[in-house]
């Protein structure tokens, strides 16, 4: 009795186990065009409802700016094309979308990814939405103090092994 229990249980799960599947929201995003515009890739898998709209919303829920999702929607998917550009954002989205990092004082809670059903447009999935900032590159004064640090330590080295050479 206990090995057909176990027996049942095993077929049970190995079969409902391939059915059930975890929705996943994946993306990338980052600030370029002189902190102006943010590039976005987005793809989604196995949502509850086909996804037919999706937006970038600030912390307080307000509408920052949409991504083209294709039509009809789908469970699984990406925007079109894929990654998008947003340009013409101005310092305050900017500000929202990177948490803060291009601004003084981060907002409480980041902005997020909302996807909304195609029919009634409700929301079936929000994640967070952190754009990251460029690499900075470094100026010209840092790269003169780098210069004389690294030529500092290349004559102490120098000048070091000259007097261990001079004693042998």
């Amino acid at each position: 009795m206990r090995n057909s229990l176990k027996a049942i249980t095993l077929f049970a799960v190995a079969f409902v186990a391939p059915c059930v599947r975890a929705s996943s929201v994946t993306w990338n995003a980052t600030v370029d065009c002189s902190l102006t515009c943010v590039t976005v890739s987005l793809e989604w898998v196995n949502e509850p409802f086909p996804v037919g709209w999706a937006e970038v919303d600030d912390a307080l829920g307000d509408f920052l700016f949409a991504l083209n999702v294709p039509q009809p929607g789908s469970t699984t998917g990406s925007i079109l094309p894929d990654p998008q550009t947003i340009s013409g954002l101005s310092p305050t989205e900017i500000f929202d979308v990177t948490d803060g990092m291009a601004g003084v004082d981060p907002p409480a809670i980041p902005a997020e990814f909302v996807l909304k059903e195609c029919q009634t447009c409700s929301v079936i999935t929000s994640v967070a939405f952190v754009a990251s900032l460029p690499a900075t590159v470094p100026e010209p004064t840092t790269w003169a103090s780098m210069s004389a640090g690294l030529a500092v330590l290349f004559f102490w080295h120098w000048k070091r092994r000259s007097k261990k050479s001079a004693r042998a």
